[in-house]
């Protein structure tokens, strides 16, 4: 079950790595680069509705050279004749890029971003499946055992990840002395248990004289591979 959370984990490192490689590539552009004024001649629409700047610039022996910015935006982010800073290298100017954040840092930030991302939501999710591990040892220990009968599987709408809900075993258990009814959820499962849940009844370990504090042995159930 940790499966997911770690492929969260892996993707989102792998991709801070690689923003890391981006900027210090970018970094190094900068130490070389020259520092020049260029001019935006057009905006050239793009497939995702955005405005990509064209720009022309001199280099220092004069050369015309003329350059699209990596990046794109909408509404633009500059408008025609607007003049704008340009870092060239010198060896080859057409090597080009706007002197602004997202033109020289954009890519970096973004992957940055979304590693960062992948990897508190990855972190996070194993964290809570460790306590949710060692609640359900120290409650096999300290607990009370009860048989809760299988009531349905349900889709956690709370909790959303790529489009997808994850899935939650539902339980029910009457208390025989208080008569009262107690519904008790498992953690979260990325995948549909339901054709493992051939048995009526699971195990529930809860503190004694607190249900509302317990933890659902489903280790019965396996993640498909």
């Amino acid at each position: 079950m940790k499966k997911i959370p770690i492929i969260f984990v892996t993707v989102g490192v792998m991709l801070i790595l690689l923003a890391v490689f981006v900027a210090i590539q970018q970094q190094q552009f900068l130490s070389v680069a020259i520092k020049t004024q260029g001019e935006v001649v057009a905006l050239l629409p793009t497939r995702s509705r955005t405005y990509q700047p064209i720009v022309h610039f001199e280099t220092v022996d004069r050369k015309r050279v003329e350059i699209s910015s990596t990046s794109s935006s909408n509404p633009p982010a500059y408008e025609v004749g607007e003049k704008v800073d340009v870092y060239y290298q010198p060896a080859d100017p057409h090597k080009a890029e706007i002197s602004g954040f997202f033109s020289l840092w954009g890519i970096a930030a973004i992957l940055g971003g979304i590693g960062l991302t992948f990897t508190i939501i990855g972190g996070a999710m194993l964290i809570m499946m460790s306590d949710k591990t060692k609640l359900l040892s120290k409650l096999k220990s300290s607990g009370v055992g009860v048989q809760a009968k299988i009531d349905q599987v349900y889709l956690n709408q709370s909790l959303e990840l790529n489009g997808r809900n994850p899935f939650q075993v539902y339980a029910k258990w009457l208390d025989p002395l208080s008569g009262q009814e107690h519904t008790f959820k498992s953690n979260n499962l990325w995948f549909d248990p339901t054709e493992q849940l051939t048995q009526a009844y699971v195990t529930v370990f809860m503190e004694r004289d607190n249900p509302k504090r317990y933890a659902m042995d489903i280790s019965f159930i396996q993640q498909p591979s």
